[in-house]
């Protein structure tokens, strides 16, 4: 729970990726969660989604004190950013710094991380954010960032494998994602919103809670239920919140 942001923090047989960091109030809250909480020093994978605020200006703070193999970033954040700001936190003295493109994809542990998004260009940035896909067994989550309509429809018009049993929601709830066209490709059982409590944009808005209600989809959210930790056995899913609703 970042408020209004997103921060992931992905575990499977001993590896670890975090994806975003929350803004900038956030980065030690998601440092000493890594640090103390799940007492790791070591990111085998960080990536940024886009390089909006709320996703991004955490990160220094995030990763202060860790070290991490390697970083996925999209080309709208400069490289320097990684090398003048977050490479002086880290405990290290190099970074593999890595653009992934469409259908790249990565082991993390015995899970399979897939990109996803093969929109290249777009007058919105949002449109161009980093998707992800984890396949862990027989179970699956989808990572969509802040993609709204543009992406979405690129995703189902080109057929690209996105169904999940566990959505994370795009853009914190907000109306201009999370189309029933886009729910009907992805066919979730369960939704994660990560938003802000009492955030100025209003978000999660109803649109997209009304699609996925019509669709019986179990929802969690950051600003009711606080973190929330969701596990796969291979098979199937159990939640845990630190807060009740």
């Amino acid at each position: 729970n970042v408020g209004q942001g997103d921060s992931i923090l992905v575990q499977c047989d001993g590896a670890s990726m975090l994806v975003d960091a929350g803004p900038a109030d956030a980065g030690t809250v998601v440092n000493d969660y890594i640090r103390n909480k799940v007492r790791l020093s070591e990111l085998d994978c960080v990536i940024a989604t886009h390089e909006h605020d709320d996703h991004l200006y955490g990160m220094p703070d995030a990763l202060t004190g860790l070290q991490v193999k390697k970083i996925y970033s999209p080309s709208s954040i400069p490289m320097t950013y990684w090398f003048e700001s977050i490479l002086p936190l880290l405990k290290q003295d190099s970074l593999d710094l890595l653009q992934p493109k469409g259908l790249d994809s990565f082991p993390l542990g015995n899970a399979t991380v897939t990109f996803l998004n093969t929109l290249t260009v777009s007058d919105n940035p949002n449109d161009l954010s980093l998707v992800m896909r984890i396949d862990y067994q027989e179970t699956s989550v989808l990572l969509t960032a802040d993609i709204e309509g543009e992406a979405e429809m690129n995703l189902v018009s080109n057929e690209l494998p996105v169904r999940a049993d566990v959505l994370k929601v795009a853009h914190h709830g907000g109306n201009t994602s999370t189309s029933e066209a886009f729910l009907k490709a992805v066919d979730p059982q369960y939704a994660v919103i990560s938003v802000g409590e009492g955030n100025k944009h209003g978000h999660p808005h109803p649109e997209p809670l009304n699609n996925l209600k019509k669709r019986n989809v179990i929802i969690y959210r950051t600003d009711l239920f606080g973190t929330i930790v969701c596990t796969s056995n291979g098979e199937s899913w159990t939640f845990e919140v630190s807060k009740a609703r």
